[in-house]
C-alpha cells in the first residue's frame, strides 16, 4: 500500500551523490513512510526541456531509485510554468521556464499558462506527455501511484469557471493515464481540493485521490471549503504539509515545534466529522520537504527528521495512528501540547 505518510523529495532520484541520496532515504524511513513523492520534472530531472524531446535517462533514474524506496511520481512539475515569478513565502519569485510557455500568436505570459488548458495542441502535447510517461512507468512494481503533475492549477476570480476548467483538464489527464496502461492510483496534484469536482473522479476505473497542499497562509480556507461539501466521494491525500524556515531562525527548535504544530493542527481539522455528518477519508499525509545534510536545493522548507525531534514524534505518533485507525481517540500527552 502507499502508507499514511509520504515524504515529499522532489528531486531524489536525480541526485548523482549516492551517499547524499543514502542519507535521504535513512531520512524518510526514520518516519516509518513505505514510499516518497518525487517528480518526473524538467528542471532536475530533464525530462523535456525541448517540447515533445522527452529524455528516457529520467525515467530510469526514477526506476532504478525504486527498488530502493517505492515511489509515488509526479509526471510533471508546474511550478516554473505557473507559479515562479510571484512572491512564494520562504523564497524569492523567478523567471518562468517551461517548454509548454509557447509563444503563439503575440500571447501574453497568461495567455501562455492557461494555454495547457485552453488550447487544443498544447494541451494534447502535455497529455501525450503524460501518455508516454506513464507507459513507461507502468510495469515498475515499485512505483506504487502516479500523479497527475504537482500544482497544475490556476485561478481568476470565478471560482465557478475555476473548477470547471480544472475538472475537465484533471478527468481527461486521468483517463490519458488508464488509456496507457496504468491500473494503479492516480493522484491528481492539485493544491486546493475544491478546484474539481470529486463526484466525476469516483466514476474512475483506477481509484483517484484528490490532494491539498497545506500551507499556513492557504490551509485554514481550503479546509473549510473542503469541509463544506455535502460528500466526499473519494479520498483526499494532504500531499505537502509545510511551512518555511524563515521565521525561525533565531532556534531551530522553535521551527521543530511550530512545524509539528502545524502538521497536527491540519491533519485533526480534516479528519473531524464535518456539519453534514460526513468525515473525509484522509489517504495520507505527505511533509514538505525532507531534506538530508549536504542537500543542495534549498527552498526554506528543508526538514531533517536528525533535528526535528518533535516533527518525527507528530507524524508517528499522532499522524499515523489517527489516519491509519479509525477508532483512534488522540490523548492529551502526544496531541494537545502540541495543538
Amino acid at each position: 500500500g502507499l502508507g499514511s505518510i509520504i515524504p515529499n523529495c522532489h528531486h531524489l532520484p536525480f541526485i548523482e551523490d549516492s551517499e547524499l541520496q543514502e542519507r535521504f532515504i535513512k531520512n524518510i524511513n526514520m518516519s516509518g513512510a513505505t514510499c516518497a513523492r518525487v517528480f518526473l520534472d524538467d528542471t532536475y530531472g530533464k525530462f523535456e526541456q525541448k517540447l515533445g524531446d522527452y529524455n528516457p535517462k529520467s525515467i530510469d533514474k526514477i526506476t532504478e531509485l525504486s527498488k530502493r524506496i517505492p515511489l509515488v511520481v509526479d509526471l510533471f512539475d508546474a511550478f516554473y510554468l505557473l507559479h515562479a515569478d510571484y512572491d512564494n513565502p520562504g523564497f524569492s519569485r523567478s523567471r518562468l521556464n517551461s517548454p509548454y510557455l509557447v509563444q503563439k500568436g503575440g500571447k501574453s505570459i497568461r495567455e501562455q499558462q492557461l494555454a495547457i488548458f485552453l488550447d487544443k495542441e498544447i494541451r494534447s502535447k502535455l497529455m501525450y506527455r503524460f501518455w508516454v510517461a506513464s507507459s513507461a512507468l507502468r510495469n515498475s512494481p515499485f512505483i506504487k501511484a502516479i500523479c497527475v503533475g504537482n500544482e497544475v492549477n490556476i485561478r481568476s476570480r470565478d471560482r465557478k469557471y475555476d473548477r470547471a476548467l480544472h475538472t475537465d483538464f484533471y478527468e481527461e489527464a486521468v483517463d490519458t493515464i488508464h488509456s496507457a496502461g496504468w491500473n494503479g492510483p492516480i493522484m491528481l496534484g492539485i493544491d486546493d481540493p475544491n478546484l474539481v469536482d470529486e463526484d466525476i473522479f469516483a466514476k474512475k476505473q483506477n481509484q483517484v485521490i484528490n490532494t491539498l497542499h497545506a500551507y499556513p497562509w492557504s490551509s485554514s480556507y481550503r479546509i473549510r471549503e473542503y469541509k463544506q461539501r455535502k460528500n466526499h466521494p473519494i479520498p483526499l491525500g494532504v500531499q505537502e504539509v509545510g511551512m518555511p524556515k524563515e521565521d525561525y531562525e533565531v532556534s531551530s527548535a522553535d521551527y521543530d515545534v511550530e512545524c509539528s504544530r502545524f502538521i497536527l493542527a491540519t491533519v485533526w481539522k480534516l479528519s473531524q466529522t464535518d456539519q453534514n455528518g460526513v468525515k473525509p477519508l484522509i489517504s495520507h499525509i505527505g511533509p514538505w520537504r525532507v531534506s538530508a545534510d549536504g542537500d543542495f536545493h534549498q527552498d526554506n522548507y528543508e526538514i531533517n527528521f536528525r533535528d526535528m525531534p518533535q516533527t518525527l514524534s507528530a507524524l508517528v505518533n499522532g499522524v499515523r495512528p489517527l489516519l491509519e485507525n479509525p477508532n483512534y481517540l488522540p490523548n492529551s500527552v502526544s496531541w494537545f501540547p502540541l495543538l
